[in-house]
């Protein structure tokens, strides 16, 4: 299992890299039509203004135009008679801007990820989506009695934000027969995680309940009304919560779309072709023929999709085994669907009809097999049992971290050994108290396919001048695979260089740090990208490293935002420590001699010596710091390290070593900064 606890932390310690990291919290209206112009306003903690937007992709432009103002009362020394009538001013809003955003006509639609730089730092991403339809933006005024606004035709994109426990109402005309989508464009979710609610009311403002079906009310709402009465209705949108404020901000397209609910089959053998029948509304056809040859299942998730849109959660995979659907009835051992292995199949549960489906195969003594099950956001747990009805193996889902869970999709994946031969059966059993919607999962049963899969946090890399940016590695090991993995910046610009990275065989976590040779620095943001190798069998294995960050919804859940690249760039002025390497050999450590290594510290406020400690951020444990003392230069202190008396560490092992600069006056031990990564050999 990950040492979460461990990912944890290093989440913390890199977000306690800066006193206060540069966060972008929302952007409104987030998104824009084509060939247009709009004007954006975007939240966060900066105190000042004059910020620079940066886009993803080409063919959007920004340019700032003023701050955000607010009227408040003046204050006075003298006091205020009753009923006086108070003076209000004009104020700028802190860390509220305003910019104008231009799109190409030419540019593509989709999703772009935007940032903010601000002074000498750059922001976290958000999503900004660029579309074909027209723009409704709620207007400014009267905010906290919600808005009414009367659209003129449909499909429209609906940008707005709640303020207060009223709802925004969006009237607009439906005929009979007529099925109304509303798609809240999840991705564009804000970093507080507001999840917005809808409603449909009638001409007379009362809601609509018959016809009107609501998916993933709590995490990504998508309202379908079947219009039964022509007429006038309106879609009311509010903030679960009740309270609202400046980033609760929602982007939703409304009309007669067409929506894919769901298609069968989820998953096919690669190479083949097949029939996707597909369930939803106002879709021009019921199938679409698929052809996988030569496509990933990324493209094959596009041909299935069109020009519709789909509910969150639906995907498609390829496989290189036999895929099969279930045969019902299953839902008791003597009912069990025989399985000839290796084999994918898919099946489905229904909470109106809560059963556990059963499974059988027949194994060879010593077989050693996996078994995968996804399941999505549900809670399934599977248990395999031999001939006896002993349990041979079980998994859950629920065993994993929050963190895990998201990032593996929910996926149970264990080991099945087989020690005796003869028939096993697997029982496959959800919650219906947690699993509200019908469920279709996709279960693996067959010999390890060895492969990993890796992420990084954070998303945005602010290197200070004269230091490193630690960079959290989470690695998920598919089927025992056990082979070192390498981490580094690929194709980094002039003058940024990483070390580290390296994650042996038995571990889930990693640190690479990434820095800059403090000579020649690139002057602008740009994009980073870490990469991971492998070698496995005498195959060299590459994995792009996805960045994620994990939000909090207005409903207690969870959920894990994943981007294409991380914004990057070089902050001058921020406290930065490097390990000076320069004319020295390997770093040699060992229990008997303490290695002497020279730290230089850069725009720090105090004394190196009496107003900072320093520890051994990696490895973790084995390495400790005996002594320290100044230099001449007062930017420069040295530090004598040594392997610890209780070190499992052997003569010739080799790793690699980070300091950290901590404040002595903080009660948490904040850590200011991280050295770069250097490798040391044990002696």
């Amino acid at each position: 299992m990950v040492r979460i606890c461990i990912f944890s932390m290093v989440l913390s310690v890199c977000g306690l890299l800066a006193d206060v990291p540069l966060q972008l919290d929302y952007i409104y209206p987030s998104g824009c039509q084509r060939g247009s112009s709009c004007q954006i306003e975007v939240g966060g903690n900066w105190a000042g203004n004059t910020l620079v937007l940066g886009s993803s992709g080409r063919g959007v432009a920004a340019v700032y135009t003023g701050a955000v103002y607010a009227m408040v009362p003046v204050k006075s020394s003298k006091k205020f008679k009753k009923n006086k009538k108070v003076k209000y001013t004009k104020k700028a809003l802190p860390g509220c801007s305003l910019l104008n955003v231009s799109v190409d006509p030419e540019s593509e639609t989709g999703v772009r990820e935007m940032y903010i730089k601000y002074r000498y730092e750059v922001s976290n991403p958000l999503k900004f989506d660029i579309s074909d339809y027209e723009e409704i933006t709620e207007p400014a005024t009267n905010r906290l009695s919600g808005s009414l606004i009367n659209i003129p035709t449909l499909p429209v994109c609906l940008n707005g934000r709640i303020f207060g426990d009223k709802p925004d109402c969006y009237r607009f005309e439906a005929e009979s027969g007529q099925k109304i989508v509303a798609f809240f464009k999840s991705e564009m979710m804000p970093l507080g995680g507001f999840v917005p609610e809808f409603q449909i009311a009638d001409s007379n403002g009362l809601l609509v309940t018959n016809g009107v079906f609501v998916f993933f009310k709590g995490s990504a709402p998508v309202l379908v009304y079947d219009v039964a009465l022509s007429g006038d209705y309106t879609l009311q949108i509010s903030d679960r919560s009740g309270q609202g404020g400046r980033s609760s901000v929602y982007r939703v397209v409304l009309g007669e779309l067409p929506l894919i609910t769901d298609f069968s089959p989820r998953c096919v053998t690669r190479g083949e072709s097949e029939n996707v029948k597909l369930t939803g509304v106002n879709l021009e056809k019921a199938r679409v023929r698929l052809f996988t040859g030569g496509k990933d299942a990324a493209m094959c998730m596009q041909t299935i999709a069109g020009n519709a849109f789909v509910l969150p959660g639906l995907s498609f995979d390829l496989y290189d085994e036999s895929v099969v659907s279930v045969q019902e009835p299953n839902d008791s051992a003597d009912k069990a669907f025989n399985l000839e292995m290796p084999v994918v199949l898919q099946g489905d549960f229904d909470p109106a009809t809560p059963s556990v489906d059963f499974f059988s195969f027949y194994a060879a003594q010593a077989t050693e097999l996996y078994l995968d099950l996804k399941a999505g956001a549900a809670s399934p747990k599977v248990t395999v049992r031999d001939a006896t009805g002993a349990v041979v193996a079980s998994g859950n889902s629920q065993k994993l971290s929050a963190v895990e869970n998201m990032l593996r999709e929910g996926e149970i994946s264990f080991a099945v050994n087989c020690v005796k031969e003869g028939r096993f059966t697997i029982e496959v059993a959800f919650n219906p108290e947690t699993t509200t919607e019908k469920t279709i999962y996709q279960m693996r049963v067959g010999a390890p396919i060895p492969d990993y899969e890796i992420w990084m946090n954070p998303v945005t890399m602010n290197i200070s001048r004269y230091g490193s940016r630690l960079v959290d590695l989470y690695v998920h090991r598919i089927h025992g695979y056990d082979a070192p993995i390498s981490v580094s910046a690929a194709f980094p610009p002039l003058g940024i260089i990483s070390n580290g990275g390296h994650i042996a065989p038995d571990e889930e976590h990693g640190l690479v740090t990434v820095w800059t040779d403090a000579y020649r620095n690139p002057r602008t943001v740009f994009y980073q990208e870490l990469f991971a190798e492998s070698q496995f069998n005498g195959e060299l294995r590459k994995k792009i490293v996805r960045p994620f960050t994990v939000q909090s919804c207005d409903n207690g859940s969870q959920r894990v935002s994943f981007f294409k690249k991380s914004p990057t760039f070089v902050a001058y002025y921020a406290p930065g420590m490097l390990i000076n390497m320069y004319r020295r050999g390997k770093l040699v450590l060992s229990k008997d001699i303490e290695s002497e290594i020279s730290l230089v510290v850069k725009n720090t406020k105090g004394n190196l010596l009496e107003d900072f400690d320093y520890t051994v951020i990696q490895p973790t444990k084995g390495v400790i710091v005996k002594s320290r003392r100044a230099s001449k230069a007062k930017d420069v202190l040295r530090l004598s390290i040594t392997l610890a008396a209780d070190s499992d560490f052997k003569t010739g092992d080799k790793a690699d070593l980070i300091i950290g600069l901590i404040k002595k006056e903080s009660v948490d031990g904040e850590l200011i900064t991280a050295s770069q990564a250097i490798g040391f050999i044990c002696k």
